[in-house]
């Protein structure tokens, strides 16, 4: 997982009217629910039946505000579990119990092959490391590595 800390406080900031009761991330506005029982992210009927998720942001990563923390830990305590957990977290406890609409960050990317493709090519190791906020690439250590050396210490 790359986290480039300056542009995370930099988008915070950008927010600041909007910080109370803020939970954002990469957000999924309209994910399907995934049946097929050979998936990774299968979810039988019986657990979810609706066709789509509610709003929620994926695992790459959240930002919550403080204040909302215990709040959503309540309320998750009164939701039957679900096995993802940003799903469950975010859009079944946060949105649909809390009425808190999760907010999108710009500039997050989670493990998408074709995304680490696409910013092989596209970027200059020192554009990538200074435009994204995060990114999570697991089977690519030595590019974590190198965009950490390349925007925080300066190499």
């Amino acid at each position: 997982m790359f986290l480039h800390i300056p542009n995370l406080i930099s988008h915070i900031e950008s927010v600041p009217n909007q910080w109370v009761n803020y939970i954002g991330g990469q957000i999924h506005l309209k994910d399907p629910v995934d049946h097929n029982p050979y998936s990774k992210w299968f979810a039988p009927a019986a657990w979810w039946d609706d066709a789509y998720y509610p709003p929620f942001v994926s695992g790459a990563l959240t930002v919550i505000n403080s204040d909302i923390v215990v709040p959503i830990l309540r309320a998750s305590l009164t939701v039957p579990l679900f096995h993802l957990e940003d799903v469950f977290l975010i859009g079944m406890v946060a949105f649909n119990q809390l009425n808190l609409m999760p907010n999108n960050i710009p500039r997050i990317e989670s493990n998408s092959p074709e995304w680490i493709i696409r910013i092989k090519m596209t970027f200059s190791r020192e554009d990538l490391a200074k435009t994204y906020i995060a990114f999570h690439c697991p089977n690519e250590p030595s590019l974590i590595e190198e965009l950490y050396l390349r925007s925080v210490v300066g190499e």
